[in-house]
């Protein structure tokens, strides 16, 4: 509708957004002091679940459809791994043992809680929530079963609207402004530490983005 001109957001729903306005993803935001970041997929010890060949005819959790971290890359790296995924309405439902089944927890700690409980079998989260928000005695009693790649933390994307004078005077601004105290002041309340270019350049990383929506896409949701 024209009423927004710079959307930040981590890769996946911000690639969605790009697609559908039209918008140009332009840098990456360093959220909370991380540039880019990782899924974890993980099991209980107890569940007998060793390798990630092994979650066919099981159940996992995931945050919810448009989260990148808890749902796009554990899912894009399992696709890759041959695992066939099928969303599932509850997790109780039944899973076939060609098919790994899931199901959305809508929140990292429900997905925890979910398989300490039994609920699932396994699920993903962040590495940060993993490594830092998960309690050490907890995370004794998991096994990781993989990582899968890294991605921006976050993007920005700007309006197509915006003219190429406006957009290069945005992306200096945003580009300079941990250099002075008075930018860093602005940065710390939008929790973010700076932003930057991407290394391999906005070609290739939009082409990334765009590959995993490619195969979310071919995934049955609930």
């Amino acid at each position: 509708s024209g009423e927004v001109d710079l959307y930040f957001d981590s890769v996946y729903p911000a690639t969605l957004v790009s697609d559908a306005s039209g918008g140009q993803v332009i840098l990456r935001r360093w959220r909370y002091g991380v540039e880019e970041y990782q899924s974890v997929i993980f099991a209980t010890k107890e569940s007998g679940i060793t390798s990630i060949a092994d979650l066919h005819g099981h159940m996992l959790a995931f945050d919810n459809q448009f989260s990148t971290s808890g749902f796009v890359l554990p899912a894009v790296y399992l696709q890759r791994q041959g695992i066939n995924l099928v969303g599932k309405e509850a997790f109780e439902a039944q899973v076939d043992s060609d098919e790994a089944g899931f199901v959305f927890s809508f929140d990292d700690q429900n997905t925890l809680q979910w398989i300490q409980r039994g609920f699932v079998e396994a699920g993903a989260t962040d590495d940060y929530s993993y490594e830092n928000l998960f309690p050490d005695d907890v995370r004794e009693t998991l096994i990781e079963l993989a990582r899968t790649d890294y991605v921006p933390r976050q993007v920005v994307v700007v309006s197509p609207r915006m003219s190429a004078t406006m957009l290069e005077a945005v992306s200096q601004i945003l580009l300079t402004a941990h250099e002075s105290e008075g930018g860093r002041a602005a940065l710390e309340p939008f929790q973010t530490t700076r932003f930057d270019r991407f290394p391999e350049g906005i070609a290739a990383a939009s082409e990334r983005m765009r590959n995993m929506v490619n195969i979310i896409n071919t995934i049955p949701l609930p």
